[in-house]
């Protein structure tokens, strides 16, 4: 009788063993899952943010440069409703600060290029893409932008005593400015949408000219 309850007590001993190996074996399975698809998620939104910026570069920036756009000021009044052409772009000057570095009302501009808008308004500030596609079987989830063009002014005196000044003379020439544009693109691309309202995101900032 000894023997076969010691017997018992060790196949008992196994089969719990046996159990909380499996019971680790699916957890480990179930969070190395978990990380590949965090992993995967963060490259889509990343990818995503890297395409935004390529096209509004590629198919938007002569548009702007040719538009009559406003001041970004006046993305923290309530009152303001942006063009739908122009959603998200606007023109600020060089000392002033990004648009993601200011506020409306308490919440920063920065919120704005979130998926679902904290600001309460019937509009949204950020810009986006209409026909933004991803992946087949998920969900699309358009990126966010802004659009910031600053005026920079060159001098043109440091022609005048070249012979490529022609006849103007240096105080003319000092006078005169070359007007170029430069363009801050700051963009969140998401990674697929899986319930939440808030969906893996990734922001990333360049600047042209």
């Amino acid at each position: 009788m000894r023997q076969e309850g010691s017997t018992l007590i060790t196949v008992l001993v196994l089969l719990v063993g046996l159990t909380l190996l499996a019971v680790g074996m699916g957890f480990s399975s179930i969070m190395e899952e978990r990380l590949g698809r965090g992993f995967r998620d963060n490259s889509v939104a990343f990818n995503a943010a890297e395409n935004a910026i390529r096209r509004l570069q590629l198919k938007e920036l002569d548009r702007i440069s040719r538009t009559e756009l406003p001041d970004c000021a006046r993305f923290t009044e309530s009152s303001f409703t942006p063009d739908a052409a122009l959603t998200g772009i606007c023109q600020v000057k060089q000392s002033d600060p990004a648009l993601i570095e200011r506020y409306y009302g308490t919440t920063p501009l920065f919120d704005e290029l979130k998926n679902t808008s904290p600001l309460g308004r019937a509009s949204r500030l950020s810009g986006s893409f209409g026909d933004w596609t991803t992946g087949a079987g998920e969900a699309v989830v358009t990126p966010r932008y802004f659009v910031e063009r600053t005026e920079v002014s060159t001098p043109l005196g440091g022609l005048a005593g070249s012979s490529l000044s022609g006849n103007l003379s240096f105080t003319e020439a000092a006078s005169k400015v070359d007007i170029t544009y430069q363009y801050r693109i700051t963009v969140r691309g998401f990674g697929p949408q899986r319930g939440g309202p808030e969906p893996i995101s990734r922001t990333i900032e360049a600047t042209f000219q």
